[in-house]
């Protein structure tokens, strides 16, 4: 499969879709971050789609309304991989560039326990 680099706003909603354990509807996603409005988050969901990033999961009803949830179809992983493979050395700069702009705790903690697993694995052999 060939990726498609993704916009900021893409990768914003991404990141959420691939947090989160259970499908997500475009308002879930606003409530998520307040940062994102409900248009943007909507036009976000249609270029993912475009893109085959996501699929269409469910049609749920929300309230009076029915609203159809998103579910990942690329993995973080495969992104990541497939945008910066392991032998590029940029690699040491784009995790460098994360953790300096990243605000979830969570996520710096689950970088430092890979980063942990990573250094035993090498030092065993």
């Amino acid at each position: 499969m060939k990726l498609q680099k993704l916009s900021n706003r893409e990768l914003e909603v991404m990141h959420l879709l691939w947090k989160s354990a259970n499908p997500l509807i475009a308002s879930q996603i606003v409530n998520i971050d307040k940062d994102l409005t409900v248009n943007t988050v909507q036009a976000a969901l249609r270029n993912l789609l475009k893109k085959e990033y996501i699929r269409v999961s469910d049609v749920i009803i929300n309230g009076t309304s029915l609203a159809r949830s998103y579910e990942p179809i690329v993995t973080q992983g495969e992104y990541l991989d497939y945008f910066f493979p392991a032998k590029d050395r940029s690699n040491l700069s784009f995790v460098a560039n994360f953790v300096k702009s990243s605000s979830e705790l969570d996520d710096l903690e689950e970088l430092s326990i890979l980063l942990e697993k990573k250094k035993k694995e090498l030092e065993r052999g």
